[in-house]
């Protein structure tokens, strides 16, 4: 698992810093310990999720979750993962909720860290588009139609 000592050396990357972000809850707990409390939040332009502890800073890279493409309402991959997160918030352990949310969907953060978007997609229940509509049966990736380029 990737760690930094503190907030500012995480944001020390770009896509980091200037990037949107969501909030999933500032009291989770790592183990029965009462204190860190943590902060899990998600990265848009990194698609990273990580817990940052609120008194030290220290923080985790929990997971990668690719942005949603095409809506400009919120995160609504991340949040059908994360369903129910406010009740297990505060919890004990409650980060081993997150970490394994995300690895029930192959996102935990790792050194062989692969998605294969489609079936995560599909097994959230979001509509995939797999085949380009101009061409169908066609091999050409559906966003990157050729006579969508003239």
């Amino acid at each position: 698992m990737d760690k930094w000592p503190n907030l500012s050396e995480f944001y020390a990357d770009p896509n980091r810093r200037l990037s949107g972000e969501a909030d999933y809850g500032v009291w989770w707990k790592d183990g029965d310990k009462t204190f860190p409390n943590y902060r899990v939040s998600y990265i848009r332009d990194t698609g990273e999720i990580y817990a940052a502890a609120c008194q030290d800073g220290e923080v985790q890279l929990l997971g990668t979750c690719p942005p949603d493409e095409g809506f400009d309402t919120y995160y609504r991959t991340l949040d059908r993962i994360l369903e129910g997160w406010a009740d297990e918030c505060g919890k004990p352990n409650g980060l081993a909720w997150v970490r394994r949310r995300l690895q029930d969907r192959d996102l935990m953060a790792g050194p062989e860290l692969e998605v294969d978007l489609i079936p995560t997609l599909q097994a959230i229940g979001l509509p995939v588009v797999t085949e380009c509509p101009v061409h169908p049966g066609s091999d050409h990736d559906p966003f990157d139609c050729p006579e969508e380029a003239q």
